[in-house]
């Protein structure tokens, strides 16, 4: 992924510079739901029904 487009050197992508920014946070997001899935797993399952289903989904995944 280059933060150059190709026409001009200098010239940023920013096209380029926010895909990857969303990129990012997808991925600290489905992070977060995966450190809250150890928890879970450590716990024993006890809390599970209380989280979020995209927890529960990490969760039944792992």
């Amino acid at each position: 992924m280059a933060l150059f487009s190709e026409k001009n050197e200098s010239s940023i992508n920013f096209n380029e510079i926010w895909r990857f920014k969303e990129i990012s946070e997808t991925i600290i997001e489905a992070d977060a739901h995966i450190l809250d899935a150890i928890k879970i797993y450590d716990t024993g399952g006890r809390a599970f029904l209380n989280s979020d289903i995209e927890t529960q989904k990490a969760v039944i995944l792992a």
